[in-house]
């Protein structure tokens, strides 16, 4: 009997290993270097949309650093989506003394209209520059070249992809930047195999006439979140993306301070998971499943000494090492080489924290309101 038990778990963890090593191999080779070039000399005028609500004191702290942004022709909008703190009579003397700021105040529109795409539709169809460039209220941009660089496609058709940093301490900290930097290294290999499909909201810039033009966005505007991936996934056929990972493109932002507001966050993120085109949503599932599969068997394995053989011991080790590599790769692009030492813990916490919030997805529903 304990042979027969051994020879299926030796099949199933082989086939599990197998699938890591070939996802790995062909998305994560891919993950991009840093990129050290310049932003082009003469950059296209741009308009930077911040969409806020209830964001004070964010806007407060970092509307000089956008502000501050050496490119020599930006507009700034912020669209205040039906704040009740004080945002609007800051932002209305904001702009009373900068010709550059233009504020959109939103008290009230249709209820259905939920998270904060109703909010950037407005801001993009606002804007006066055929670039745009996306970034939320708590995003701090990494330098003053940052614009500059997440608009240097021009007016050209290309989705550029920045990355969005989170910083934090604690459990819930460690686990929203280690979550941030695994999304990362997945979301930009596909990019740079050509199948991107997704960016995030907070650094990310594209074209007008491109947001515009995409008609079949509205269906998704009854999901509170969505405005970054599907919108990408509906105009790759005529937009290309381009990962921005040069250390001056970032922004950072700082990560939930405890579980419970990173499990909202993470609701919100995974709802619109369930509209992804096949191919995305099969292989990161399968990801997921994979991955989760990987660390019970290292979990219960030892408790079974029948199981001790070379060849189980060994697949699982080959994973291990080669996730530890790409992992320690990624992290070391991403500025914290450190975060991959700790994925042997943050790993299966972030796994079965998905797996929580999945099922609450299934059991309560999609969340509705940002």
């Amino acid at each position: 009997m304990e042979e027969w038990i051994s020879v299926l778990i030796i099949g199933a963890i082989a086939a599990i290993v197998a699938f890591q090593l070939g996802y790995m191999f062909f998305f994560f080779t891919a993950f991009p270097i840093v990129r050290w070039e310049e932003p082009e000399a003469e950059p296209v005028p741009v308009s930077l949309i911040v969409c806020a609500r209830n964001e004070l004191r964010n806007l407060q702290e970092h509307l000089p650093l956008w502000l501050d942004q050496d490119h020599p022709d930006f507009e700034l909008i912020v669209v205040n989506d039906r704040s009740w703190d004080a945002s609007e009579a800051f932002l209305d003397e904001e702009a009373a003394k900068d010709h550059r700021i233009r504020v959109i105040h939103l008290h009230d529109h249709d209820r259905e209209l939920v998270g904060k795409k109703f909010a950037l539709t407005l801001g993009i169809k606002a804007a006066k520059n055929e670039r745009v460039v996306l970034t939320d209220a708590d995003c701090r941009p990494a330098d003053a070249s940052w614009l500059r660089r997440m608009a240097d496609r021009g007016d050209r058709p290309f989705f550029v992809l920045g990355y969005g940093a989170l910083q934090g301490g604690g459990i819930s900290g460690l686990l929203s930047e280690f979550e941030t930097q695994m999304g990362a290294l997945h979301w930009m290999s596909w990019s740079n195999r050509g199948l991107a499909y997704m960016g995030v909201g907070r650094n990310l810039s594209y074209t007008r006439s491109m947001f515009l033009g995409q008609e079949n966005f509205s269906q998704y505007m009854h999901i509170a979140c969505g405005d970054d991936d599907l919108l990408i996934q509906n105009a790759l056929s005529t937009h290309k993306a381009y990962v921005r990972l040069h250390p001056k493109a970032w922004t950072f932002s700082s990560a939930k301070s405890d579980i419970s507001e990173m499990k909202g966050q993470m609701r919100r993120h995974m709802s619109a998971a369930v509209f992804y085109p096949f191919l995305p949503k099969f292989l990161l599932g399968l990801w997921g499943a994979t991955s989760l599969l990987y660390w019970l068997g290292v979990c219960v394995i030892p408790f079974f000494s029948f199981l001790w053989s070379p060849l189980i011991l060994g697949q699982l080790a080959v994973r291990f090492v080669f996730f530890q590599l790409f992992m320690l790769i990624g992290s070391n692009r991403l500025g914290k080489w450190w975060m991959a030492l700790l994925a042997p813990v943050l790993e299966p916490l972030l796994l079965l924290m998905q797996l929580w919030v999945h099922a609450d997805n299934r059991i309560n529903g999609i969340k509705k309101s940002w």
